[in-house]
């Protein structure tokens, strides 16, 4: 006999994050299950296109999505979801970018 456990997927992550613009962006969630879960993230509901600013970098038990320069056109709802053999999960972040304010005195 061979006893295979599989365990399906857990996302643990914050609920929301608050950052200035200009800033770089690091969302890290904590993904567990047996066998490894595949991840995938979503903003809004499109997939998320990684470029020159924005990474996603994947380690055995995280998952980090990163945005360089934040902006504003980056606030909004991001979704990471990992799925298994074993079943589904999914867990929402939302994002807060907040402007560059300058003080000006006269």
């Amino acid at each position: 006999y061979q006893v295979v456990l599989t365990v399906p997927p857990k996302i643990l992550m914050p609920d929301h994050v608050h950052i200035k613009a200009g800033k770089k962006l690091r969302i890290e969630a904590h993904v567990y299950g047996k066998p490894q879960p595949v991840c995938k993230w979503l903003k809004g509901d499109q997939d998320v296109i990684t470029s020159s600013r924005l990474a996603v970098h994947k380690a055995e038990k995280s998952s980090v999505l990163i945005i360089k320069d934040v902006t504003r056109k980056d606030s909004g709802f991001y979704t990471l979801t990992a799925e298994n053999s074993s079943g589904t999960d999914s867990q929402k972040i939302r994002v807060i970018v907040m402007g560059m304010y300058h003080l000006i005195i006269f």
